[in-house]
């Protein structure tokens, strides 16, 4: 199950929360404040990165790079499909 990140918009806390797939609540309590007044904010999957490096067995700082860079790419282009969508385009 996906952990999903929720800001309050009250304290500015950010609250963690396990939530089943496309179960997602737009938002939730606030753990640290108790307000409702939450969204759901975009955070980097835990991913298994690739290749390995032989000498240590970490994947390589490029390969790590390269992840993130993905995630970020996937992110935004989400981020703007969605926009576009509730835009009407």
């Amino acid at each position: 199950m996906p952990i999903y990140e929720y800001a309050c918009e009250s304290c500015r806390h950010v609250t963690s929360a396990l939530i089943r797939r496309g179960d997602a609540p737009a938002s939730i309590a606030c753990e640290h404040c108790r307000s409702t007044d939450t969204h759901r904010v975009i955070s980097l999957p835990a991913v298994k990165l690739g290749p390995l490096n032989e000498n240590k067995g970490k994947p390589s700082e490029e390969a790590q790079q390269h992840a993130k860079d993905q995630v970020m790419r996937d992110a935004a282009d989400r981020v703007i499909h969605k926009t576009l969508k509730d835009m009407g385009r």
